[in-house]
């Protein structure tokens, strides 16, 4: 039993580390610009809004912002509707604390409009 001892402890901690060093895997409909736009929602948006279901810890604001889920369901949310607010530095929500423009790449914007949408009818 000695001579098992350093395997039964090295062991774990050797396949632990690898485990940790791994990313989660995505679910299926997380790949390409709904995972890019996944990941800047939770990097630039989970502080003030509920941005994905899997998000760790809530906003942190006294009043957030609609969760993405809200904002996707709403009836007049189009990409469109979605580009133009996120362009903008909206100076009218919700004093005192209002959205900046995050300042997005076209491409960036793209990917958060697409996984915005992607939570529509998900409720």
């Amino acid at each position: 039993m000695r001579s098992l001892l350093p395997w039964l402890v090295a062991a774990p901690l050797a396949l632990g580390g690898a485990v940790q060093a791994q990313s989660p895997p995505r679910p299926p409909q997380q790949t390409g610009q709904l995972a890019e736009g996944h990941d800047l929602a939770l990097a630039l948006c989970s502080v003030c809004h509920l941005a994905a279901p899997d998000q760790v810890g809530t906003p942190v604001m006294s009043s957030p912002g609609p969760p993405f889920r809200a904002i996707a369901n709403r009836a007049d949310t189009t990409p469109a509707s979605l580009r133009h607010f996120m362009l903008t530095a909206h100076s009218a929500t919700t004093p005192p604390f209002t959205m900046p423009n995050p300042k997005l790449s076209d491409r960036q914007l793209d990917a958060v409009i697409a996984y915005i949408l992607s939570l529509r009818a998900q409720q």
